[in-house]
């Protein structure tokens, strides 16, 4: 093994010389390397022990040495490769006086890299200590604007706590205040559902009497078509002593002069009740029909249960807990604001995944309608009929709102329907269709 001086000083000289064996092994007629070096000749970057080999192989062969010192005098590989190769007499002494010149000279430049070192470390040390002391008069006023800060958020928190208290007076009366307008709305939407009982009643009537007119009707013209053979042998109606003619069949008159006076009345009451209901936001009666076509069922909404209202989350979850209710949602009136950082398809599908969930615990069945013209076909179909949960896309010349709607109209007039939206057009439609309505923050509370 070489020290490290020695092999700095001989480095060139023992890459030459594994040059040399290399060239010589791919030279025609081949030149032998040492066989101590062939382990070492497809080495790029010579390992310790390359170099090691390649000073034992110049040690102990010396036509190798011969062949690499004729080399050496076209490559630089220093005073002291020079000497080891050529080996004057004399060499061993001046290689070790060269060697401890190097390492004389590794000494100083150590020293001196000590000394840099550490006058750096001084320098940052006293930078340091300058920064810290800046920084310690910086965090002294800091505290000081931090006290004041301090002293001026206890004073608004005290005043806050005042302005809290009254607030909360202030929502516990509206609160009050909102319940008894509810009550008062229940009693009225009790009123009115007991005044569309009697328009129900009497359409009834109109058409009990109706059928009385028709028998009436049916009657006059048989009689109209006998024959005038069997007219003339019946005897003539008895004329008024002051001879003016018969008075018609008083039957026929009345009933009539009752369909009229029934009919009219029946109109003026359901529209009545029509524009109560558009103020009240309740769903209005079917109109009173004039012709003959049977009056058509209308569609009732499902009441809530003593204490709860129909904003509340109470209601959602009771809604869509009812036996064979359906569930129709405007789907991106629910997504835009439940997830409005997502793209539509994304916000779609959690949706989606959110329904299932709610089916799985709910036992409803769930239609949600997106507008077509947002569709881009990011998978997402109609789900299987175990789920429940049916997804559809408006077409394009139909917003969602109507196909909702649509949807209400088509369902069984004896099935609760529930509508999810906060598009006033929505609600009031749904609403007047006999469907009862969720805001969309109510279903995003049971969904979560």
């Amino acid at each position: 093994m070489m020290g490290p001086h020695a092999e700095a000083l001989l480095r060139p000289a023992l890459e030459l010389a594994m040059r040399v064996a290399r060239e010589g092994e791919q030279a025609r007629p081949r030149v032998a390397a040492p066989p101590i070096l062939r382990p070492f000749l497809s080495f790029t970057k010579l390992p310790q022990p390359a170099l090691d080999a390649a000073r034992r192989a110049i040690d102990e062969d010396e036509q190798f040495r011969k062949r690499v010192l004729a080399e050496a005098e076209d490559h630089d590989v220093g005073e002291g490769g020079h000497l080891w190769l050529d080996r004057p007499e004399g060499w061993a002494d001046r290689l070790a006086e060269l060697e401890a010149e190097v390492a004389s000279r590794a000494e100083r430049e150590e020293n001196e890299r000590h000394e840099r070192t550490a006058q750096k470390r001084l320098d940052a040390a006293e930078t340091a200590k300058r920064r810290a002391e800046e920084r310690a008069g910086s965090l002294a006023a800091e505290a000081e604007d931090a006290r004041a800060e301090l002293a001026a958020i206890r004073q608004a928190r005290s005043e806050l706590a005042a302005q809290l208290e009254a607030a909360q007076a202030d929502a516990r009366r509206l609160e009050e205040e909102r319940r008894e307008a509810v009550r008062q709305l229940e009693d009225t939407r009790r009123a009115y559902a007991d005044r569309v009982a009697e328009v129900r009643g009497l359409q009834e009537e109109l058409s009990e009497v109706r059928s009385a007119l028709d028998a009436t009707r049916e009657e006059l013209a048989r009689a109209a078509d006998e024959p005038a053979s069997k007219a003339e042998k019946r005897p003539a109606p008895r004329r008024r002593r002051d001879g003016a003619a018969p008075a018609p069949p008083p039957v026929a008159a009345e009933v009539a002069s009752a369909v009229v006076r029934a009919s009219g009345a029946a109109e003026d009451l359901a529209r009545a009740l029509a524009e109560a209901a558009a103020a009240l936001q309740v769903p209005a009666p079917l109109p009173v029909k004039r012709a003959d076509g049977p009056v058509r069922r209308q569609r009732r909404p499902v009441r809530m249960p003593p204490g709860v209202f129909d904003d509340s989350i109470e209601a959602a979850e009771h809604l869509v807990r009812l036996d064979e209710v359906l569930v129709l949602i405007d789907g991106y009136n629910v997504t835009k604001e439940g997830w409005p950082e997502l793209a539509l398809n994304d916000q779609r599908k959690r949706l989606v995944d959110a329904l299932v969930d709610l089916r799985a615990r709910t036992g409803s069945d769930v239609e949600v309608v997106f507008d077509g013209a947002d569709h881009d076909g990011g998978g997402l179909g109609a789900r299987s009929a175990p789920e429940r949960v049916r997804v559809r896309f408006s077409p394009s010349h139909i917003e969602a709102d109507d196909l909702v709607l649509e949807l209400v109209d088509a369902a069984p007039v004896e099935r609760p329907v529930v509508v999810v939206s906060s598009d006033n057009r929505v609600r009031t439609g749904a609403r007047r269709r006999g469907a009862n309505t969720l805001a969309t923050w109510q279903l995003l509370a049971i969904l979560r």
